[in-house]
């Protein structure tokens, strides 16, 4: 028996504390925040340096994930013993894609042709905020040619083709296209095209997103939907530094703000005891530990005189699909002291940010 995951919740009720909610609700809300933060990244790169680039930078982080989850991700949903090549990629992208909270549907046509349609967020997600403003018709084909075109080479078929025939951006009610096996040999760069408007069939079933219960119980799912969003936004933030080098650290640092002032309230009322936790140092800190312990890095705080010492067993860097050069690190590691010195601003702008260097912070106040 199959369950169904054709949902997308809101996040939990205001009022409850984040380390007090059950499971799924604590996943929700931590993959909501940073897929925010892997939008407000993209739309910082292209403030920054304009779409072209930004929709290049796409291509190539969608092709490294791809070639570090793909396979992987096929087996781990059960469809590396589909038949066909074009259903099992329309399921893929359809079940994975809703694991990670998007909206999905998927329809077989026939054998080697199969559909796989992507619908707009609800409108209690957080994505319709800044990551609706980036989901241009550009951004969606990059998208196409840096994963879907290259599916068929990671299985050795070099004959299975996407084709883009919808786009929420021209007015269509969903991003769609389907995977069609030529069963002929077809160069690298002709396995994506688009055939805007191409008419769906009628008689063709939109089949929801479904996986076995027995093998994806709802707490696996709900910490898959957690690191679908975290290692997502990581990729993002390394990918920016590593392609456009020092002028890349502008955009994380100014992704990161965008999140955190536009998620602020919910954090404040999720982490921060308003009638013990004192305003300023107290209350920032409150914020920046949660925002560690939703990601993972299992953060630890010890006050010190006039501040305080943050320490984390993990930190952003290590959910990046490949390694980080050290160079990359320290500049990772310089964008977000950037971001958080402002950020600590809001709360009280006597704090100061002593050192942050890959989960390692310390903060004080002046004259301490």
């Amino acid at each position: 028996m199959s369950l169904n995951l054709d949902f997308q919740t809101p996040l939990p009720r205001r009022g409850i504390k984040y380390h007090s909610l059950p499971l799924a609700d604590a996943c929700n809300f931590a993959a909501q925040f940073f897929n925010s933060w892997y939008h407000a990244t993209t739309f910082s790169a292209i403030r920054t340096v304009g779409h072209a680039r930004t929709y290049d930078l796409q291509g190539k982080m969608l092709r490294f994930h791809q070639e570090k989850y793909f396979i992987s991700g096929l087996k781990k949903l059960g469809l590396d013993a589909e038949d066909s090549d074009a259903v099992r990629c329309a399921k893929y992208h359809c079940i994975s894609n809703a694991i990670g909270g998007l909206r999905t549907r998927y329809a077989v046509e026939s054998k080697d042709k199969a559909w796989v349609f992507y619908y707009p967020h609800t409108c209690e997600h957080t994505a319709p905020t800044v990551g609706q403003a980036i989901h241009t018709r550009e951004n969606m084909i990059v998208d196409y040619r840096g994963w879907h075109a290259n599916n068929g080479e990671l299985l050795g078929n070099h004959g299975l083709i996407f084709v883009a025939t919808h786009f929420m951006a021209d007015g269509d009610p969903f991003d769609a296209g389907y995977f069609f096996d030529t069963g002929v040999f077809v160069p690298p760069g002709e396995r994506s095209c688009v055939q805007a408007g191409e008419r769906i069939p009628l008689t063709l079933k939109f089949q929801p997103p479904a996986v076995d219960p027995a093998l994806w119980p709802e707490d696996r799912r709900s910490k898959a939907m957690r690191h679908y969003a975290v290692t997502w936004a990581a990729d993002r933030i390394w990918t920016v530094v590593h392609e456009f080098g020092d002028e890349g650290m502008q955009p994380v640092a100014h992704g990161l703000g965008l999140v955190v002032y536009q998620w602020l309230p919910r954090l404040v009322d999720a982490f921060v005891d308003l009638q013990s936790d004192s305003p300023g140092l107290e209350q920032f800190l409150r914020v920046f530990e949660g925002i560690q312990a939703m990601a993972g890095c299992v953060p630890e705080v010890r006050r010190t005189e006039g501040g305080a010492m943050l320490t984390c067993r993990r930190s952003i860097h290590d959910f990046v699909a490949g390694d980080v050069s050290s160079v990359d690190a320290s500049r990772i590691d310089a964008a977000l002291r950037q971001a958080w010195t402002k950020i600590a601003d809001h709360f009280d702008p006597k704090i100061r940010l002593v050192t942050g260097t890959r989960g390692n912070w310390q903060f004080s106040t002046n004259g301490a």
